[in-house]
């Protein structure tokens, strides 16, 4: 039985705690002892099960654990995963081995929240320029650090491990969906069209998520996408869930909210009602580098609810067919999101049956049982290694 930590760099209902949470629930059940652990508590109840615990950092710096785990998986590079891991070792006087995971383009992220160019991060990675980072974003250089010391590397995307150290063991797995999305949620299209006084001749579509600095502009083009379709006679109401880190609205702002419903925060158990109601579900944005290096965590439970989806055709959405299990875009802007809306909208036995068959892809690629299988072989491979090996591959980093 392996001993292994799991650490998180935002609390448990977090998008990326949902992964962590799920990877550790399913590790326990395969009869590995685990540890969760994130900055905070949760703020709303999490099922933590198969006789996995949980920490807080600070309650694991100070001395909850009496023994250092076999291995440490560490979502993610950023500044506050860095610091967690050095007083961990320091606790411990030991330097235990360590996976990163990677879920985003870190680089991107930093360059949209502290507006500087990727040519002056990429002057920081190489000790040219001081840069002060905070906690929650990965510092150019002691990230890349981080990465070549790790003993290997997970991704969500297969993109996301260019350019990383020769020879660093790593694997790449694909988020799976949590069942509470696949489970049918009866009369959910005549509820929320009660509830929310929405026309049965109003088409609705359903956005989850939150608006942050590097997915605002996308955002914004859905948002258009949905007057420009009722500016041109179709009816169809937004109705969106999430947080606005990042502001959505400049011009116009007026004639881009008229038709939303804007629910703001809404618990977890809660999101099936919405997504089973939806006459399409829609994630939008460009073919770019951004969307190029991160896996969007919705759009698996997207797929699971039976629901249609349009997708641009980047990251999932160049492994799924067009107008069979999904409506793949070759870009998801404003134009081409409203040119498909006019398209697919009135054509609701198409819909049903692409909306089937994206259920049926995420019943066969999109499992958490799959993704930890992925994830298990290269926890063995790196703890049946010879600790001398181990050492050999640090000190050549």
């Amino acid at each position: 039985m392996n001993d292994i930590w799991l650490a998180c760099h935002a609390p448990l209902d977090s998008n990326s705690g949902k992964h962590v949470l799920a990877v550790a629930n399913e590790l326990g059940r395969r009869g590995n002892s685990v540890i969760a652990c994130a900055p905070e508590h949760a703020s709303e109840n999490v099922k933590i099960e198969n006789g996995v615990k949980f920490y807080t950092f600070a309650e694991l710096v100070n001395g909850a654990k009496k023994t250092p785990p076999d291995l440490i998986h560490i979502w993610t590079p950023r500044e506050k995963m860095r610091e967690l891991y050095r007083s961990i070792c320091k606790q411990f006087a030991a330097e235990i081995p360590y996976i990163v995971h990677r879920e985003d383009n870190e680089m991107i992220i930093l360059a949209d929240q502290m507006r500087i160019s990727l040519d002056e991060i990429e002057e920081v990675r190489r000790g040219l320029r001081k840069l002060e980072v905070p906690g929650h974003l990965t510092h150019p250089a002691y990230g890349s650090q981080m990465l070549a010391s790790a003993s290997g590397v997970t991704a969500l995307i297969e993109s996301l491990t260019v350019n990383l150290p020769e020879g660093l063991p790593h694997k790449v797995f694909a988020p799976g969906f949590d069942p509470i999305f696949s489970t049918p949620v009866l009369n959910a299209g005549r509820i929320v069209r009660d509830r929310y006084r929405i026309s049965s001749k109003t088409f609705l579509v359903t956005y989850t998520g939150n608006v942050h600095d590097s997915n605002v502009a996308e955002v914004r083009s859905l948002y258009l996408a949905i007057a420009l379709a009722n500016r041109m006679g179709t009816p169809v109401r937004l109705l969106r869930t999430g947080s606005d880190c990042a502001q959505l609205d400049d011009h116009g702002v007026e004639e881009l909210r008229k038709h939303e419903i804007n629910l703001g925060f809404v618990p977890r158990n809660d999101l099936p009602l919405l997504i089973h109601a939806a006459d399409l579900l829609i994630q939008p944005g460009a073919v770019d580098d951004w969307n190029a290096q991160r896996f969007p965590s919705k759009l698996p439970e997207f797929l699971a609810s039976g629901r249609p989806v349009m997708l641009p055709k980047v990251n999932l959405g160049t492994f799924l067919q067009n107008g069979v299990n999904a409506i793949v875009l070759e870009k998801a802007n404003a134009q081409a999101i409203t040119t498909g809306l006019l398209e697919w909208l009135p054509r609701k036995d198409c819909l049903q049956k692409i909306g089937a068959e994206g259920r049926a892809f995420a019943e066969k690629y999109l499992k958490w049982s799959k993704a930890v299988d992925r994830i298990d072989e290269l926890y063995r491979r790196i703890l049946e290694r010879p600790l001398s090996v181990k050492k050999a591959d640090k000190e050549s980093n």
